[in-house]
Protein backbone atom coordinates (compact mmCIF):
# COMPACT_ATOMS: atom_id res chain seq x y z
CA UNK A 1 0.00 0.00 0.00
CA UNK A 2 1.83 3.30 -1.16
CA UNK A 3 0.99 6.50 0.15
CA UNK A 4 -2.16 8.08 -1.84
CA UNK A 5 -2.84 11.48 -2.05
CA UNK A 6 -6.33 12.25 -0.16
CA UNK A 7 -8.34 15.30 -0.75
CA UNK A 8 -6.43 18.10 1.62
CA UNK A 9 -4.58 17.58 4.92
CA UNK A 10 -7.31 18.61 7.43
CA UNK A 11 -9.00 15.06 5.91
CA UNK A 12 -6.08 13.21 7.42
CA UNK A 13 -6.26 15.66 10.98
CA UNK A 14 -9.85 14.49 10.85
CA UNK A 15 -8.93 11.30 10.56
CA UNK A 16 -6.15 10.81 13.00
CA UNK A 17 -8.42 12.78 15.83
CA UNK A 18 -10.89 10.22 14.82
CA UNK A 19 -8.57 7.55 15.50
CA UNK A 20 -7.08 9.05 19.01
CA UNK A 21 -10.45 9.28 20.17
CA UNK A 22 -11.76 5.59 19.13
CA UNK A 23 -12.08 2.88 22.01
CA UNK A 24 -8.77 1.03 20.32
CA UNK A 25 -6.61 3.49 21.75
CA UNK A 26 -8.10 4.73 25.13
CA UNK A 27 -6.57 2.02 27.15
CA UNK A 28 -3.08 2.77 25.29
CA UNK A 29 -2.32 6.63 26.17
CA UNK A 30 1.41 6.15 25.53
CA UNK A 31 0.57 5.12 22.09
CA UNK A 32 -2.21 7.57 21.41
CA UNK A 33 0.69 10.47 22.40
CA UNK A 34 3.08 8.31 20.26
CA UNK A 35 0.47 8.66 16.93
CA UNK A 36 -0.31 12.61 18.01
CA UNK A 37 3.61 13.31 17.96
CA UNK A 38 4.14 11.49 14.78
CA UNK A 39 0.88 13.06 13.06
CA UNK A 40 1.61 16.55 13.80
CA UNK A 41 5.49 15.97 12.50
CA UNK A 42 4.22 14.04 9.54
CA UNK A 43 1.23 16.72 8.68
CA UNK A 44 3.55 19.80 8.70
CA UNK A 45 6.46 17.68 7.07
CA UNK A 46 9.10 17.86 9.52
CA UNK A 47 10.53 14.47 8.98
CA UNK A 48 13.45 15.44 10.61
CA UNK A 49 11.88 14.99 13.76
CA UNK A 50 10.68 11.66 12.81
CA UNK A 51 14.17 10.08 14.03
CA UNK A 52 14.18 7.23 16.50
CA UNK A 53 15.89 9.55 18.39
CA UNK A 54 13.89 12.31 18.44
CA UNK A 55 10.78 10.51 19.35
CA UNK A 56 12.51 8.99 22.03
CA UNK A 57 13.14 12.18 23.56
CA UNK A 58 10.04 13.89 22.62
CA UNK A 59 7.35 10.94 23.60
CA UNK A 60 9.30 8.48 25.87
CA UNK A 61 11.29 10.74 28.19
CA UNK A 62 14.86 9.86 27.10
CA UNK A 63 17.57 11.93 27.97
CA UNK A 64 19.19 13.85 24.83
CA UNK A 65 21.80 12.21 23.02
CA UNK A 66 20.84 8.60 24.19
CA UNK A 67 21.60 5.94 22.45
CA UNK A 68 18.60 4.11 20.33
CA UNK A 69 20.68 1.14 19.92
CA UNK A 70 21.17 0.40 23.12
CA UNK A 71 17.33 1.23 24.20
CA UNK A 72 14.45 -0.11 21.97
CA UNK A 73 11.39 2.00 22.80
CA UNK A 74 10.58 3.24 20.08
CA UNK A 75 10.82 0.58 18.00
CA UNK A 76 8.68 -1.90 20.16
CA UNK A 77 6.49 0.87 20.24
CA UNK A 78 6.47 1.17 16.69
CA UNK A 79 5.50 -2.51 16.57
CA UNK A 80 2.57 -2.18 18.76
CA UNK A 81 1.22 1.25 16.92
CA UNK A 82 1.03 -1.09 13.42
CA UNK A 83 -0.73 -3.77 15.50
CA UNK A 84 -3.22 -0.68 16.70
CA UNK A 85 -4.11 0.87 13.66
CA UNK A 86 -4.54 -2.10 11.76
CA UNK A 87 -7.02 -3.37 14.36
CA UNK A 88 -8.75 -0.09 14.65
CA UNK A 89 -8.95 0.40 10.87
CA UNK A 90 -10.53 -3.26 10.50
CA UNK A 91 -12.63 -2.97 13.24
CA UNK A 92 -14.53 0.03 14.68
CA UNK A 93 -12.55 2.31 11.76
CA UNK A 94 -13.69 0.24 8.85
CA UNK A 95 -15.87 2.95 7.41
CA UNK A 96 -13.47 5.63 7.48
CA UNK A 97 -12.66 6.64 4.28
CA UNK A 98 -8.81 7.67 5.26
CA UNK A 99 -6.83 4.49 6.26
CA UNK A 100 -3.77 5.81 8.40
CA UNK A 101 -0.09 2.90 8.97
CA UNK A 102 2.84 3.70 9.88
CA UNK A 103 5.40 1.68 6.89
CA UNK A 104 8.12 -0.34 7.92
CA UNK A 105 11.52 1.68 7.91
CA UNK A 106 9.83 4.95 8.86
CA UNK A 107 8.16 6.77 11.77
CA UNK A 108 6.24 9.39 9.50
CA UNK A 109 2.73 8.46 9.26
CA UNK A 110 0.98 7.22 5.49
CA UNK A 111 -2.92 8.35 4.67
CA UNK A 112 -4.44 6.08 2.06
CA UNK A 113 -7.88 6.10 0.64
CA UNK A 114 -9.93 3.44 1.84
CA UNK A 115 -10.10 2.01 -1.95
CA UNK A 116 -6.83 1.15 -2.14
CA UNK A 117 -6.55 -1.07 1.01
CA UNK A 118 -10.10 -2.63 -0.13
CA UNK A 119 -8.60 -5.42 -2.48
CA UNK A 120 -6.38 -6.48 0.32
CA UNK A 121 -9.54 -7.49 2.33
CA UNK A 122 -8.39 -6.12 5.64
CA UNK A 123 -5.80 -3.28 6.43
CA UNK A 124 -3.60 -5.60 8.59
CA UNK A 125 -2.65 -7.24 5.61
CA UNK A 126 -2.35 -4.58 3.62
CA UNK A 127 0.06 -3.06 5.93
CA UNK A 128 2.34 -6.66 5.72
CA UNK A 129 3.07 -5.34 2.48
CA UNK A 130 3.15 -1.90 2.40
CA UNK A 131 6.59 -0.67 0.91
CA UNK A 132 9.32 1.28 3.14
CA UNK A 133 9.99 4.99 2.57
CA UNK A 134 12.78 6.44 1.25
CA UNK A 135 15.55 5.19 3.78
CA UNK A 136 16.33 5.93 6.88
CA UNK A 137 19.62 7.94 8.17
CA UNK A 138 22.50 5.56 8.51
CA UNK A 139 22.44 5.02 12.25
CA UNK A 140 18.26 3.53 11.75
CA UNK A 141 19.97 1.48 8.81
CA UNK A 142 22.41 0.01 11.10
CA UNK A 143 19.66 -0.58 13.94
CA UNK A 144 17.34 -2.91 10.81
CA UNK A 145 20.56 -5.34 10.05
CA UNK A 146 18.28 -7.94 12.18
CA UNK A 147 20.91 -10.87 12.06
CA UNK A 148 24.09 -8.61 12.65
CA UNK A 149 22.17 -7.31 15.97
CA UNK A 150 21.11 -10.55 16.86
CA UNK A 151 24.59 -12.23 16.81
CA UNK A 152 25.90 -9.01 18.96
CA UNK A 153 22.53 -10.11 21.64
CA UNK A 154 24.19 -13.55 21.93
CA UNK A 155 27.66 -11.92 23.49
CA UNK A 156 24.71 -9.18 25.21
CA UNK A 157 22.83 -12.22 26.90
CA UNK A 158 25.59 -13.98 27.64
CA UNK A 159 27.00 -11.03 29.89
CA UNK A 160 23.60 -10.61 31.10
CA UNK A 161 23.60 -14.16 32.77
CA UNK A 162 26.41 -12.37 34.67
CA UNK A 163 23.79 -10.16 35.97
CA UNK A 164 24.34 -7.43 33.59
CA UNK A 165 20.73 -6.20 32.45
CA UNK A 166 21.07 -5.90 28.82
CA UNK A 167 18.02 -3.73 26.63
CA UNK A 168 19.40 -3.17 23.30
CA UNK A 169 18.77 -6.94 21.77
CA UNK A 170 15.78 -6.33 19.97
CA UNK A 171 16.10 -4.57 16.32
CA UNK A 172 12.90 -3.05 15.17
CA UNK A 173 11.99 -5.53 17.03
CA UNK A 174 13.73 -8.63 16.02
CA UNK A 175 10.66 -9.88 13.32
CA UNK A 176 13.20 -11.83 11.21
CA UNK A 177 16.73 -12.93 11.49
CA UNK A 178 18.14 -11.58 8.19
CA UNK A 179 20.56 -14.45 7.64
CA UNK A 180 21.63 -15.47 4.34
CA UNK A 181 22.50 -19.06 3.60
CA UNK A 182 24.23 -20.83 0.55
CA UNK A 183 22.42 -22.04 -2.35
CA UNK A 184 23.13 -25.18 -1.03
CA UNK A 185 21.61 -25.06 1.93
CA UNK A 186 18.32 -23.64 1.19
CA UNK A 187 16.78 -26.92 0.12
CA UNK A 188 18.28 -29.05 2.50
CA UNK A 189 15.65 -31.24 4.52
CA UNK A 190 15.18 -31.32 8.22
CA UNK A 191 15.72 -34.80 9.50
CA UNK A 192 14.67 -34.75 12.82
CA UNK A 193 10.21 -35.49 12.38
CA UNK A 194 9.46 -32.81 15.33
CA UNK A 195 11.33 -29.51 13.68
CA UNK A 196 10.18 -30.60 10.12
CA UNK A 197 6.28 -30.54 11.15
CA UNK A 198 6.70 -27.27 13.02
CA UNK A 199 8.95 -25.65 10.49
CA UNK A 200 6.96 -26.44 7.63
CA UNK A 201 6.85 -24.43 4.59
CA UNK A 202 4.67 -22.01 3.00
CA UNK A 203 3.74 -21.03 6.32
CA UNK A 204 6.04 -19.24 9.12
CA UNK A 205 7.07 -20.16 12.51
CA UNK A 206 6.73 -18.21 15.33
CA UNK A 207 9.96 -18.60 18.19
CA UNK A 208 8.70 -17.37 21.36
CA UNK A 209 10.82 -16.93 23.94
CA UNK A 210 10.79 -16.63 27.75
CA UNK A 211 10.60 -13.64 29.86
CA UNK A 212 13.37 -13.64 32.59
CA UNK A 213 12.30 -10.32 34.00
CA UNK A 214 9.00 -11.72 34.35
CA UNK A 215 10.03 -14.62 36.52
CA UNK A 216 11.46 -11.83 38.73
CA UNK A 217 7.96 -10.10 39.28
CA UNK A 218 5.80 -13.28 39.33
CA UNK A 219 8.39 -14.51 42.17
CA UNK A 220 8.05 -11.10 43.96
CA UNK A 221 4.18 -11.20 43.90
CA UNK A 222 4.02 -14.93 44.75
CA UNK A 223 2.18 -15.99 42.12
CA UNK A 224 2.20 -16.58 38.27
CA UNK A 225 0.77 -14.17 35.63
CA UNK A 226 -2.29 -15.58 34.04
CA UNK A 227 -2.39 -14.78 29.97
CA UNK A 228 -5.80 -12.65 30.49
CA UNK A 229 -3.53 -10.09 33.11
CA UNK A 230 -0.88 -10.23 30.50
CA UNK A 231 -2.71 -9.53 27.26
CA UNK A 232 -4.14 -6.79 29.85
CA UNK A 233 -1.10 -4.70 30.56
CA UNK A 234 -0.09 -4.43 26.89
CA UNK A 235 3.40 -4.20 27.97
CA UNK A 236 2.74 -1.65 30.95
CA UNK A 237 4.01 -2.31 34.64
CA UNK A 238 2.36 -4.92 36.17
CA UNK A 239 0.80 -5.07 39.92
CA UNK A 240 3.28 -6.69 41.73
CA UNK A 241 1.93 -5.80 45.19
CA UNK A 242 2.02 -8.43 48.47
CA UNK A 243 4.98 -7.28 50.86
CA UNK A 244 7.01 -5.97 48.36
CA UNK A 245 5.34 -3.03 47.42
CA UNK A 246 7.51 -0.60 49.35
CA UNK A 247 11.07 -1.95 48.56
CA UNK A 248 13.18 -0.56 46.24
CA UNK A 249 13.73 -3.74 44.55
CA UNK A 250 10.09 -3.39 43.46
CA UNK A 251 10.10 0.00 41.59
CA UNK A 252 13.48 -1.14 39.98
CA UNK A 253 11.13 -3.84 38.39
CA UNK A 254 8.50 -1.63 37.83
CA UNK A 255 11.11 0.55 36.23
CA UNK A 256 12.50 -1.95 33.90
CA UNK A 257 9.22 -4.22 32.85
CA UNK A 258 8.14 -1.73 30.41
CA UNK A 259 10.94 -1.45 28.20
CA UNK A 260 13.50 -3.81 28.49
CA UNK A 261 13.18 -7.34 27.08
CA UNK A 262 15.39 -9.42 28.62
CA UNK A 263 15.42 -13.48 28.12
CA UNK A 264 16.88 -16.55 28.95
CA UNK A 265 20.50 -17.54 27.80
CA UNK A 266 19.06 -21.00 26.96
CA UNK A 267 16.70 -19.82 24.36
CA UNK A 268 18.82 -17.82 22.67
CA UNK A 269 21.18 -20.75 22.59
CA UNK A 270 18.49 -22.56 20.61
CA UNK A 271 18.62 -20.39 18.05
CA UNK A 272 22.14 -20.06 17.51
CA UNK A 273 22.14 -23.76 17.41
CA UNK A 274 19.08 -24.15 15.02
CA UNK A 275 20.24 -22.00 12.72
CA UNK A 276 24.01 -23.40 12.62
CA UNK A 277 22.37 -26.63 12.26
CA UNK A 278 19.70 -25.38 9.74
CA UNK A 279 20.61 -22.65 8.03
CA UNK A 280 17.62 -21.88 5.59
CA UNK A 281 14.83 -21.76 8.15
CA UNK A 282 16.45 -18.31 9.03
CA UNK A 283 14.06 -17.30 5.84
CA UNK A 284 10.69 -18.29 7.64
CA UNK A 285 11.51 -18.22 11.51
CA UNK A 286 10.08 -15.20 13.35
CA UNK A 287 12.22 -15.08 16.98
CA UNK A 288 9.75 -12.84 19.63
CA UNK A 289 9.73 -11.63 22.84
CA UNK A 290 6.11 -12.87 24.30
CA UNK A 291 5.48 -8.86 25.00
CA UNK A 292 5.63 -8.62 21.36
CA UNK A 293 3.60 -11.26 20.04
CA UNK A 294 -0.35 -10.62 19.25
CA UNK A 295 -3.19 -14.03 20.19
CA UNK A 296 -3.77 -13.67 16.48
CA UNK A 297 -0.52 -14.43 15.51
CA UNK A 298 -0.11 -17.57 17.83
CA UNK A 299 -3.40 -18.82 17.04
CA UNK A 300 -2.58 -18.51 12.75
CA UNK A 301 1.17 -19.58 13.01
CA UNK A 302 3.38 -23.05 13.91
CA UNK A 303 4.90 -21.82 17.31
CA UNK A 304 8.30 -23.09 18.88
CA UNK A 305 6.94 -21.92 22.58
CA UNK A 306 9.54 -21.76 25.38
CA UNK A 307 8.94 -22.12 29.51
CA UNK A 308 6.46 -22.47 31.15
CA UNK A 309 3.30 -20.36 33.20
CA UNK A 310 6.15 -18.40 35.34
CA UNK A 311 8.30 -17.05 32.59
CA UNK A 312 5.75 -17.61 29.85
CA UNK A 313 1.96 -16.94 29.98
CA UNK A 314 1.51 -17.96 26.31
CA UNK A 315 1.85 -21.67 27.33
CA UNK A 316 -1.59 -20.96 29.22
CA UNK A 317 -3.42 -21.79 26.00
CA UNK A 318 -1.88 -25.20 25.47
CA UNK A 319 -1.69 -26.24 28.94
CA UNK A 320 -5.07 -27.37 29.70
CA UNK A 321 -5.12 -30.20 26.71
CA UNK A 322 -1.07 -31.85 27.96
CA UNK A 323 -0.79 -34.97 29.75
CA UNK A 324 2.28 -34.36 31.75
CA UNK A 325 1.24 -30.80 32.95
CA UNK A 326 3.90 -28.21 34.48
CA UNK A 327 2.76 -27.38 38.16
CA UNK A 328 3.52 -24.20 39.13
CA UNK A 329 5.82 -23.59 42.02
CA UNK A 330 3.01 -22.99 44.32
CA UNK A 331 1.80 -26.46 44.09
CA UNK A 332 5.21 -28.44 44.40
CA UNK A 333 6.85 -28.07 40.86
CA UNK A 334 7.56 -31.18 38.65
CA UNK A 335 4.72 -32.81 36.52
CA UNK A 336 1.55 -33.90 36.78
CA UNK A 337 0.83 -36.91 35.13
CA UNK A 338 -2.84 -36.96 34.58
CA UNK A 339 -3.81 -40.16 33.12
CA UNK A 340 -0.63 -42.60 34.44
CA UNK A 341 -0.41 -45.43 32.34
CA UNK A 342 0.93 -49.05 33.78
CA UNK A 343 4.25 -48.89 35.67
CA UNK A 344 4.23 -44.79 35.57
CA UNK A 345 3.88 -42.15 38.48
CA UNK A 346 1.27 -39.83 38.67
CA UNK A 347 3.98 -37.43 39.45
CA UNK A 348 7.59 -36.23 38.02
CA UNK A 349 9.48 -34.04 40.09
CA UNK A 350 8.94 -31.77 43.12
CA UNK A 351 5.58 -31.95 44.91
CA UNK A 352 3.14 -34.26 46.29
CA UNK A 353 3.34 -37.67 44.96
CA UNK A 354 6.50 -36.69 43.08
CA UNK A 355 10.14 -38.13 43.43
CA UNK A 356 12.37 -35.40 43.42
CA UNK A 357 14.53 -35.57 40.33
CA UNK A 358 14.29 -32.78 37.62
CA UNK A 359 12.32 -33.22 34.40
CA UNK A 360 11.97 -31.30 30.98
CA UNK A 361 8.80 -31.94 28.68
CA UNK A 362 8.72 -31.52 24.64
CA UNK A 363 5.48 -31.35 23.32
CA UNK A 364 3.77 -31.06 20.12
CA UNK A 365 0.67 -30.57 19.40
CA UNK A 366 -1.77 -28.98 16.73
CA UNK A 367 -2.42 -25.01 16.63
CA UNK A 368 -5.66 -23.30 16.07
CA UNK A 369 -5.22 -23.47 12.52
CA UNK A 370 -5.31 -25.96 9.90
CA UNK A 371 -1.53 -27.27 9.59
CA UNK A 372 -0.11 -25.33 11.68
CA UNK A 373 1.79 -27.03 14.92
CA UNK A 374 3.10 -25.58 18.17
CA UNK A 375 6.34 -26.96 19.87
CA UNK A 376 6.61 -26.69 23.65
CA UNK A 377 10.02 -27.06 25.30
CA UNK A 378 9.27 -26.90 29.27
CA UNK A 379 11.80 -27.87 32.14
CA UNK A 380 11.43 -27.40 35.95
CA UNK A 381 14.29 -25.46 35.29
CA UNK A 382 16.29 -23.19 32.74
CA UNK A 383 18.88 -26.14 32.85
CA UNK A 384 15.76 -28.83 32.27
CA UNK A 385 14.77 -26.62 29.64
CA UNK A 386 17.86 -26.21 28.06
CA UNK A 387 17.92 -30.26 28.48
CA UNK A 388 14.55 -30.56 26.12
CA UNK A 389 16.21 -28.10 23.01
CA UNK A 390 19.37 -30.14 23.24
CA UNK A 391 17.66 -33.20 23.24
CA UNK A 392 15.62 -31.71 19.97
CA UNK A 393 18.26 -30.19 18.20
CA UNK A 394 19.99 -33.78 18.18
CA UNK A 395 21.41 -35.00 14.91
CA UNK A 396 20.39 -38.53 16.67
CA UNK A 397 17.40 -37.49 18.10
CA UNK A 398 15.15 -40.44 16.82
CA UNK A 399 17.72 -43.12 18.10
CA UNK A 400 17.58 -41.62 21.15
CA UNK A 401 13.90 -42.36 21.72
CA UNK A 402 12.60 -45.93 22.70
CA UNK A 403 11.90 -48.24 19.79
CA UNK A 404 8.18 -48.25 20.04
CA UNK A 405 8.16 -44.03 20.09
CA UNK A 406 10.02 -44.35 16.67
CA UNK A 407 7.31 -46.22 15.28
CA UNK A 408 4.79 -43.52 16.21
CA UNK A 409 7.42 -41.01 14.49
CA UNK A 410 7.64 -42.26 11.38
CA UNK A 411 3.93 -41.53 11.09
CA UNK A 412 4.03 -37.70 12.17
CA UNK A 413 1.36 -37.98 15.27
CA UNK A 414 -0.97 -34.65 15.68
CA UNK A 415 0.05 -34.95 19.43
CA UNK A 416 3.18 -35.92 21.00
CA UNK A 417 4.32 -35.68 24.64
CA UNK A 418 7.82 -36.63 25.41
CA UNK A 419 9.00 -36.43 29.18
CA UNK A 420 12.70 -36.15 30.02
CA UNK A 421 14.57 -37.04 33.27
CA UNK A 422 17.50 -35.26 33.39
CA UNK A 423 19.95 -35.24 36.51
CA UNK A 424 21.69 -31.91 37.51
CA UNK A 425 24.47 -30.87 39.24
CA UNK A 426 24.15 -27.05 40.10
CA UNK A 427 22.47 -25.08 37.29
CA UNK A 428 24.08 -27.27 34.75
CA UNK A 429 21.74 -30.61 33.38
CA UNK A 430 23.63 -33.62 32.65
CA UNK A 431 22.01 -36.58 31.02
CA UNK A 432 18.73 -37.13 29.44
CA UNK A 433 16.16 -40.10 29.24
CA UNK A 434 12.76 -40.50 28.41
CA UNK A 435 10.90 -41.23 31.39
CA UNK A 436 7.16 -41.30 29.91
CA UNK A 437 5.46 -40.21 26.24
CA UNK A 438 2.10 -39.99 24.95
CA UNK A 439 1.12 -39.99 21.36
CA UNK A 440 -2.25 -39.19 19.71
Amino acid sequence: MQETHVNSSAECADAVKRVLASGVFQKSPKLKEFLAYTAQQSLKGERELLSEQQIGIAVFARTPGYNPSDDSIVRVQAHNLREKLAEYFDGEGANQAVVITVPKGSYGLAFAARSMVADNGSVARAVSATESQPAPPASSRGERRGWKIFAAGVLAFTAFTLGVAVRGFWAAPLERAEYTSGAADTDKAVPNPILRSVFAPPTQTLVIFEDSLLVVASLMRGSAYSLNEFIAAEGATPNLGGAASELGSQRLVEMLLPTSRHLQLVNVTFVVKLLRFYPHLAESALFKHPREVQLREIKSSSCVLFGGQLSNPWAELYEPSLNFHLRIASQGGGFENRRPGPGERGAYGGGPGGDGLTYARIALLPNFQPNTRVLMLTGTGSPETEAAAEFVLDPNFVSLVPPELREHLRAAPEHLEILLRTSRVGRVAGSVKVAAWRVQ
